[in-house]
């Protein structure tokens, strides 16, 4: 799996000429060029992109294929590439069987072919929440790391499904395929990282990693949620916990995707109850509840769920309590709500009234009324 696809643009335009395969440092390479790569590059320079990383030989073959009929050769006047190949015929010694050559002409043929395809699709991506639509020629023109032929063949790829053509099962595979995170924090420190698959070590702030590799969740590495993301992981959590355990820190229960416990989970503002997996839980409310589930953070509630096994010990936590209170000041106003909605409301902390022991009976004239309600 360590193949890659990449392209060529001009320097001068930002014009795409060339698609092509590779790994280690053959994007960068000039030499075993044609001369027609060679007239584009002395005449504008060129700039690489890679556009999809960490795949098989036959994975790379395919998206090169595509990437080429999307854009075009031209010298058969279809666009603007000098490849005088339809893709595949490179170095690294792939050879398409003759079953993978008719499931590829199949895959590239009639509305399968995004230059011929002119439906309108609504394109999501159920990790980032973007929302595209145009047509498939659009949608990889903009995304050229997706596999159209993948994305309508599977029904998800990178974790993006097509509203209205995605089965259920592929949006389940979508959002197992990783866990949903939110955009990490600003964070400007710098950090050594080490790749524990390639050995690869460098120094930069989680943005510079992320725009190496924008596949890895810097956020999970640095609040200790994953330790590891895509085999990387910080230097300091390789001298504290060493190689073995970082490489099977999310196995089995650690891991929300691979955890099949039927479990209990109650919601503290409307009472509903959800019984099934983690991964069933999230596939029908889009939340991830790692928080409840990891060691490193021990908390109780998250999202406003919480482990119905729980739901006492959470009910009885000043931090998470959610019970409904009437508070009652000397003036005869009166408040309903929780202690946070108090705090929300006033700007100042009411836990004196509810010590176990030298209990408080008022906090500057608020009091307990004795009407209350849960």
């Amino acid at each position: 799996m360590d193949y890659y696809v990449y392209i060529h643009k001009k320097k001068t335009t930002g014009e795409v000429f060339y698609v092509g395969k590779g790994r280690k440092f053959r994007a960068y390479q000039r030499h075993s060029r044609s001369r027609f790569w060679h007239s584009v590059v002395n005449h504008h320079g060129f700039d690489v992109e890679i556009v999809l990383r960490d795949v098989s030989e036959s994975e790379a073959y395919l998206k090169e294929i595509e990437l080429i009929a999307l854009y075009g050769r031209r010298d058969k006047g279809l666009g603007s590439l000098v490849n005088l190949t339809d893709g595949g015929e490179g170095g690294c010694g792939f050879v398409l069987t003759e079953d993978q050559r008719i499931a590829m002409s199949k895959r590239m043929s009639g509305n399968n072919n995004p230059n011929s395809d002119k439906t309108i699709w609504n394109f999501y991506n159920v990790k980032t929440k973007e929302i595209f639509v145009g047509t498939k020629f659009e949608m990889t023109k903009n995304h050229p790391e997706v596999s159209i032929g993948l994305l309508f063949s599977k029904g998800t790829t990178k974790r993006w499904i097509v509203q209205g053509f995605s089965s259920d099962d592929a949006m389940r595979r979508a959002l197992s395929d990783k866990r949903i995170v939110n955009s990490e924090p600003k964070n400007t420190n710098i950090y050594t990282w080490l790749n524990l698959e390639t050995g690869e070590i460098l120094d930069s702030t989680c943005r510079g990693l992320r725009k190496l590799y924008p596949e890895v969740n810097t956020k999970d590495i640095i609040n200790q949620g994953g330790l590891t993301s895509k085999g990387w992981t910080t230097w300091e959590n390789y001298k504290e916990l060493g190689y073995e355990n970082l490489v099977n820190h999310k196995v089995g229960k650690n891991n929300g995707n691979a955890d099949n416990t039927i479990y209990s989970f109650t919601n503290l503002s409307t009472k509903e109850i959800f019984v099934g997996t983690r991964l069933d839980f999230e596939y029908k409310f889009g939340i991830d509840l790692v928080d409840l589930f990891s060691k490193a953070r021990h908390r109780l509630t998250a999202n406003n769920w919480c482990l119905t096994i729980n739901l006492e010990k959470v009910l009885t936590d000043s931090r998470t309590d959610y019970k409904v209170y009437v508070f009652k000041h000397t003036s005869g106003e009166e408040f309903r709500g929780t202690r946070l909605e108090f705090y929300s409301e006033y700007g100042f902390k009411i836990h004196a009234l509810f010590r176990n022991t030298h209990t408080a009976k008022s906090v500057k004239g608020w009091s307990l009324s004795p009407q209350q309600s849960e």
